[in-house]
């Protein structure tokens, strides 16, 4: 799914919510009427402001989805929605108005549709006029005065609520919708490598085989295509490893149990001494952020084994102030980190912790082997960070 089809079904989602925060606001609205109808006295006849009322939501609720699209005019039927809420407002009672939930529905609405700093505004204005009515309206009378004191404070939380809860939600859910498309089209991508490039490698190793046996007594192109063969079946197992990755992980075990039993697997195939020293407990990660230090974590220590040439390869986990961090060291031949054309590995590895509002860190000389660090953040988000936390326990430098 694209990022546009992403942002439409929010979008849709969003405004349904409106809809139903505005029509909710009405009928209660209209029942506090029902079953109160002499309390508050009404400036005007209150069956003509309901009809008034009742025909403006009807506009709201089937206002073209293109409005909402366009920012100046959007802006502009804002301000239009604050003002009809603070004359009804005005004209059913102040703070005791009916109306009074109704006026959080613009809020609510620039919640889910609005950036957070219009939002603020929007919420900002709504109690600047619904105060500015509480001290214009305010009773002679000692005991109203002070109910009304007193419901005021409960009209500022129900308007802060409105004006962070929907948004807060809407960003959550926003998130966890990308996380699973993402991993949604990587699933779809590894059964095309399935289907197609792995089939394609194993076909083509298969016939360098028949070639080879074809060649017979000629040494030379034998050894030749035995080198291919060996070649073609090398990436075979690289692109099959490619697609353990690009699977989504959800039905696996923890992580660290996952990346425990991986260690052990590369230590048994190829004689390296593969140690973890685990944390206590399983770190928390988001799926997205699991899936991708998975990546990162499985492709450092493929790295170490097929150019260290190490005896030992050490993985250490620590969580720390909302962060993970992960290191790969080995005591391999290292490599210069400021020669050119190092390959895409580090690279790739890289943008993927950077895609998850995380860093990679490579520290590595020749003979001196070779350590790798990851530090993301438990719990993703789609903007970058702004700052490390305190305490972090890699530095704010690539060595």
């Amino acid at each position: 799914m694209t990022k546009k089809r992403i942002g439409q079904t929010f979008f849709e989602r969003g405004r349904m919510a409106c809809a139903a925060s505005r029509f909710g606001g009405f009928v209660f609205a209209v029942l506090q009427i029902w079953i109160f109808p002499t309390s508050p006295q009404y400036a005007v006849p209150i069956q003509g402001l309901v009809i008034i009322a009742a025909l403006y939501t009807c506009l709201k609720i089937l206002q073209p989805p293109d409005w909402y699209q366009m920012p100046r005019a959007n802006l502009g039927l804002f301000a239009i929605d604050i003002g009809i809420c603070a004359a009804l407002l005005m004209l059913t009672g102040g703070i005791h108005s009916p109306f009074l939930l109704y006026t959080l529905t613009p809020v609510v609405a620039a919640a889910l549709m609005l950036p957070a700093r219009t939002t603020a505004v929007i919420a900002g204005m709504t109690g600047a006029y619904v105060f500015a009515l509480f001290i214009r309206y305010s009773s002679p009378s000692f005991s109203q005065s002070v109910s009304a004191m007193n419901d005021f404070p409960f009209y500022l939380v129900a308007l802060g609520s409105a004006a962070s809860l929907p948004y807060l939600i809407n960003s959550y859910s926003r998130q966890r919708f990308q996380s699973a498309t993402i991993i949604g089209e990587r699933r779809r991508l590894s059964r095309e490598i399935h289907d197609g490039l792995c089939q394609d490698l194993c076909a083509v190793r298969w016939q360098v085989e028949d070639l080879r046996l074809q060649a017979g007594s000629d040494g030379l192109v034998a050894g030749n295509l035995e080198q291919i063969e060996k070649l073609l079946e090398e990436m075979e197992k690289d692109a099959r490893g490619s697609l353990e990755f690009l699977r989504g992980f959800k039905a696996r075990r923890p992580f660290v149990s996952e990346i425990d039993d991986y260690l052990r697997q590369l230590g048994a195939d190829t004689g390296i001494d593969c140690r973890l020293e685990p944390q206590t407990r399983e770190p928390g990660l988001d799926e997205l952020v699991e899936t991708e230090t998975l990546h990162i974590c499985k492709e450092a220590l493929r790295n170490a084994v097929k150019h260290s040439n190490a005896r030992r390869i050490t993985l250490r986990l620590a969580t720390r102030n909302g962060y993970f961090q992960a290191t790969i060291a080995d005591n391999g031949c290292g490599f210069d980190t400021g020669r050119p054309n190092r390959g895409q590995g580090l690279t790739v590895m890289s943008e993927r912790a950077e895609s998850v509002g995380g860093r990679l860190e490579v520290s590595s000389a020749p003979g001196a082997g070779t350590e790798i660090r990851l530090e993301v953040p438990t719990k993703w988000s789609q903007p970058p960070r702004a700052a490390r936390p305190s305490g972090s326990l890699l530095p704010t430098t690539t060595r």
